[in-house]
């Protein structure tokens, strides 16, 4: 009878430490695929922040062209206006009267234009070109 007991004993022992087993199998398996799941999201989030680090580039140097495309066109700006009141309110290189010193000249029969810098072009009220 103490035999039986014992070999009861044992296969209750057996029993559990196979389930035990089999749950610390289920558990290893888990414990793998949430680190592979981890190292996906760390690639993810590796490659995210390069895309991102690729945008943040890319904005800076449109923001740099941007910057350097308005500089030139204040300056172009602020030329036409220059050249506007020069031709507005007289300059040496124009008459007394007002009027430009020269101007492109087509000739009779001709195609193209020449430059004459002795042609004078009229202006309106004797104040330049506008």
């Amino acid at each position: 009878m103490l035999v039986r007991r014992a070999e009861k004993r044992l296969k209750e022992v057996v029993l559990q430490v196979e389930e035990e087993r089999r749950v610390a199998d289920q558990l290893r398996d888990q414990l793998e695929k949430g680190n592979l799941r981890v190292k996906q999201l760390k690639r993810q989030l590796e490659e995210a922040e390069e895309e991102a680090s690729r945008a943040q580039a890319g904005r800076r140097r449109l923001q740099r062209e941007l910057e350097d495309v308005t500089e030139s066109a204040e300056s172009m700006n602020r030329e036409v206006t220059t050249l506007r009141n020069r031709l507005r309110y007289g300059h040496p290189r124009c008459g007394p009267d007002g009027w430009a010193a020269a101007t492109l000249h087509k000739p009779r029969g001709g195609k193209t234009g020449t430059w004459d810098p002795w042609r004078r072009l009229p202006t309106r009220g004797g104040r330049g070109i506008r």
